[in-house]
Parts: C-alpha cells; structure tokens; sequence
C-alpha cells in the first residue's frame, strides 16, 4: 500500500515556543495587575470638611448680632448685612417679645422664615416657634458670603403693642478667594484636576 498525499511533508513545522505567553493569558495577567494598582474608593477630593461646630479654624471666629428691633406689627423682617472679607455660617436664632402675653403663645401663632437677600432658604421657612426662642433656638446651617444680606421674617398674630428681639449666632471665616461653599472646606490637595485654587497655598499637585 503506497502513501496517498496526504503524508507527503510538504512544509517543516517548527516545534511550540514553550516561552510565549499566549495572548489570552496574557490580557488575563494585565487585567490582574491593572486592578492590583487601581485605586479603590470614591475619586480623590479637592477638599475635606471639617466641622466647625466644636471647633474654629484659625481664622474663624462667632458672632452675636442683635438686629434692630422694632414694634411688631404682625409681618416684620430682622436683618444683618455680612461684612466686607468674610462669609458667614449662620448657625442659630433665637428670638422674643417684651410683652409675650400680646402674643399667640401657641407655636404656630408665630411663623419664622430664614432668607438670603431677600429669598428664602430652602425648607427653613414658616417654621412655627412662638413669642419665643430663648430655651430652645432654632437650628442653622448655610452659608453667606460677604454683602449678602441675612434676615429672619417673622409672621404673628398681634394683640397689643410690643417690641421683638433677633439676633443670630454663627461663625465668620475670613475669605481666601475661594467660593464661599468652599470656605468652610480645607485644602485636600488629593486632586489633579481642580480648577479652585487657595490664595496662598501652594499646590501639592503640581510640586508646590
């Protein structure tokens, strides 16, 4: 029996590389070491917060304004303007009446809005709280920048002649050139990509 062509040699065959690394494995292998290195977490941040309820940066300090006070007429706005070089974080307000019994000491016989330059803030409005506040104060939390202007609306029923009394307590943070939100945060310098720069500061990303 002879042998068809289907024996004939036609090309010499190398024999298998045995150092190749084939190229599924290989993806495989750089898959590995690409999530070995990959950074795990939320993105890096430009700035931390940290609170200033227990504690003051350096170049923070509190404030006690009392705003004018007034007859009350049943619908009076107490306003303070910021002052030049400095945001504020508006904390708390208390307020009350020289003759209480003028007035509705039902809660919801006076009504306090919070507003910034003459608009409210967002869900603290026609907050019920009465002739008044000394005991329990009404909790704040936003921020001003310098020249805004600061006011609580009060709105009552009004049964003889009486003066209120406002005020406001918070901290006041010296501006660095930043946007006010971010005057509250600290320098992270985790970011590369920032385009908020601190007056001042130099930039870890960049070599200082």
């Amino acid at each position: 029996m002879t042998s068809g062509p289907e024996f004939i040699d036609r090309e010499h065959q190398l024999p298998a590389d045995v150092r190749l690394t084939p190229p599924d494995v290989a993806g495989d292998v750089a898959s590995l070491r690409a999530l070995a290195i990959a950074p795990h977490g939320e993105p890096p941040a430009d700035y931390t917060v940290r609170s200033i309820f227990d504690s003051r940066p350096l170049q923070g300090y509190d404030f006690n304004i009392i705003c004018p006070t007034d007859e009350f007429n049943g619908d009076e706005v107490f306003s303070f303007t910021v002052p030049s070089g400095v945001v504020a974080v508006v904390r708390e307000f208390k307020h009350f009446f020289t003759n209480p019994s003028a007035t509705n000491k039902n809660p919801s016989g006076t009504l306090v809005s919070f507003q910034k330059n003459g608009a409210n803030i967002q869900y603290n409005h026609d907050i019920p709280v009465g002739a008044d506040t000394i005991a329990n104060p009404v909790k704040l939390f936003f921020v001003a920048d310098e020249f805004d202007v600061v006011s609580a609306r009060l709105v009552g029923a009004v049964n003889g002649t009486h003066i209120a009394y406002v005020w406001f307590y918070g901290n006041f943070l010296l501006k660095t050139g930043r946007p006010a939100t971010f005057e509250i945060a600290n320098k992270a310098g985790e970011g590369k990509t920032s385009t908020i720069k601190q007056t001042g500061y130099a930039d870890p990303g960049n070599g200082g």
